[in-house]
């Protein structure tokens, strides 16, 4: 078989991933700086993880198997074919220029946009706490943990919960959809007094629905929580300075919790699946809103 030219390797390199995904039909869901980020056309999520570098046409999935590359390993792992076949495919590839359905000056009206935080106070907006009551979560239990925070978004004020992430940012929820991860966005950690298991939770109302679960004012053992799967990889220096033993992850019953179980028991740790607890139930915190006063020994 005739070697491919480099010229020919090098054509396709020059395909843009932003006009091949646009092709595809695959949009961004807003810009952060010089990076288009997607919800990732290679698996199901519902929190943006993909991101696209417009200057060096690369692309890297956070979640998932952090796969990353140009475009051609893209169309690769996109069309489930070979390195010859996606050559060939992207050298004659015709597309359209990229046109975003929102202006990179701004942010598109219907999908999270930047926003600036403009306070933080204690929980004590009624608003907020019938939320987290409608949750299930004992409002003293929540107040130790999130914050009021009010913030500007497209020029309105708005506030919501907000749960500090150990980089400085905040996952932010409002009981009427809006989710948010304000910028830096990461993990949250807690110390235990117990060494060796570490929990792993998926969202900060699953880590608060299994302190209100077990009657707990704060966890025993080590604990992450993600704030999204796709912070996984942020939580492995964490588990090598904590001499992690087993985890006991509580993820979501979803395709997405069982990739990041995969993806921890991949990575060589001994892990106990805790969403068997809440079999037939989304989450931790739909297992609590069900059956608000059973407790058992503490896994956490």
């Amino acid at each position: 078989m005739e070697r491919l030219s480099t010229d020919l390797i090098e054509q396709a390199k020059r395909v843009l991933i932003a006009e091949y995904l646009q092709k595809r039909g695959i949009s961004p869901a807003y810009q952060s700086g010089n990076e288009l980020v997607y919800c990732s056309p290679l698996r199901q999520e519902s929190t943006p993880s993909f991101f696209v570098n417009l200057s060096k046409n690369v692309f890297a999935d956070f979640g998932g198997e952090g796969d990353k590359g140009d475009v051609i390993r893209l169309c690769q792992l996109l069309e489930k074919i070979n390195f010859r076949t996606a050559v060939e495919r992207l050298s004659s590839f015709e597309g359209t220029p990229f046109t975003p359905a929102f202006s990179f000056s701004g942010s598109e009206p219907d999908s999270p946009s930047p926003l600036q935080v403009l306070e933080t106070l204690p929980l004590k907006h009624p608003v907020l706490v019938r939320y987290v009551e409608s949750r299930g979560i004992p409002v003293g239990l929540a107040s130790d943990y999130v914050k009021e925070v009010h913030y500007q978004r497209l020029g309105k004020r708005y506030f919501a919960l907000g749960f500090p992430n150990d980089a400085g940012g905040f996952a932010l929820r409002n009981g009427t959809g809006f989710k948010f991860q304000t910028r830096p966005a990461g993990i949250t950690t807690f110390e235990g007094s117990l060494p060796g298991k570490v929990c792993v939770f998926e969202g900060f109302f699953d880590f608060l629905s299994a302190l209100a679960y077990y009657d707990l004012d704060m966890p025993r053992y080590h604990t992450i929580v993600l704030n999204s799967t796709s912070h996984l990889r942020a939580a492995l220096p964490v588990l090598d300075s904590w001499n992690c033993t087993q985890l006991n992850c509580f993820l979501d019953d979803d395709r997405e919790g069982q990739r990041a179980l995969l993806r921890f028991k991949e990575l060589g740790f001994t892990v106990h699946d805790c969403s068997t607890l809440y079999k037939g139930h989304k989450d931790f915190n739909e297992l609590l809103m069900a059956h608000p006063t059973t407790r058992y020994v503490p896994l956490i």
